[in-house]
C-alpha cells in the first residue's frame, strides 16, 4: 500500500489498526466482503458523493475555514507524457500573474489537499494530479491544458459537481509515447487567463 493510500484512508477514519496487508501469494476466503463500487461513471460525477467525501477529508484535515490565496501551476515535468514542452516560457508568464509551480510527486497527500483547498486558480495539463480538485473550494478557477488529439471530460465533471469555474485551452501535439506532449502558445494562455480573471465575480 502506498503512502498516499494510507494517508487518504486515515483522513476518512480508517487508521493502520484497521488495515491488513495481503501478501502477493496469499489467497483469502472471506465470509463477508464489503467494498465501495464507483459512485458514477467517469465524467458523470455525483455531486452528493463528491461533497460528502470532500467534507469528510477537509474536516479531518482541519481545513474547513481556509481562505483562497494561492495561484498554482501543476507541472508534469517528472511524468512520461502530457508535459508542456515550452514550460520554462509558460512559467515565466504565469509568475507575472502570481503563480507558483508545484510538483505533486514531491508532496504528501495531506500537503496536496491543503494546497488545492487554498487555491484561487489552478492551471495544469490533463493528468491525475487534478483529482485534487476534489479538495478545492466552490468558485476556484480551473484551467486545464489539452493537446487536441485527446480531450477528456473527467475534470470538467468533477469541477462542475463542486461549483468550480472550469476552463480549458488547447495546445499543439508533440510526438511522444505513450501519449503526446504539448506545446502551449503563450499568447493563447494569456488571453484565456485574462478572460478568466475578468469573469471572476
Amino acid at each position: 500500500m502506498t503512502c498516499y493510500q494510507r494517508e487518504s484512508l486515515k483522513l476518512v477514519g480508517i487508521g493502520d489498526d484497521r488495515l491488513v496487508s495481503l501478501g502477493s501469494q496469499e489467497i483469502w476466503e472471506l465470509e463477508t466482503l464489503y467494498f465501495s463500487p464507483p459512485t458514477a461513471l467517469t465524467g458523470c460525477d455525483s455531486p452528493n458523493a463528491n461533497r460528502w467525501l470532500q467534507h469528510l477529508i477537509l474536516l479531518n484535515s482541519s481545513l474547513t475555514e481556509v481562505k483562497q490565496t494561492k495561484r498554482i501551476y501543476i507541472s508534469r515535468r517528472l511524468t512520461a507524457c502530457r508535459r508542456i514542452v515550452n514550460e520554462d516560457e509558460i512559467e515565466q508568464h504565469l509568475q507575472r500573474y502570481g503563480f507558483d509551480t508545484y510538483l505533486l510527486e514531491e508532496m504528501s497527500f495531506c500537503d496536496q489537499v491543503s494546497l488545492f483547498h487554498q487555491a484561487e486558480i489552478v492551471v495544469s495539463s490533463h493528468g491525475s494530479g487534478l483529482t485534487n480538485l476534489m479538495f478545492s473550494q466552490p468558485g476556484t478557477q480551473v484551467l486545464e491544458v489539452f493537446e487536441p488529439e485527446i480531450l477528456r471530460t473527467c475534470f470538467w465533471s468533477l469541477s462542475e459537481s463542486l461549483g468550480q469555474d472550469y476552463w480549458y485551452v488547447l495546445g499543439e501535439s508533440r510526438k511522444n509515447f505513450p501519449e503526446p506532449d504539448i506545446y502551449l502558445d503563450s499568447e493563447k494562455l494569456l488571453q484565456t487567463l485574462t478572460q478568466m480573471l475578468k469573469a471572476k465575480p
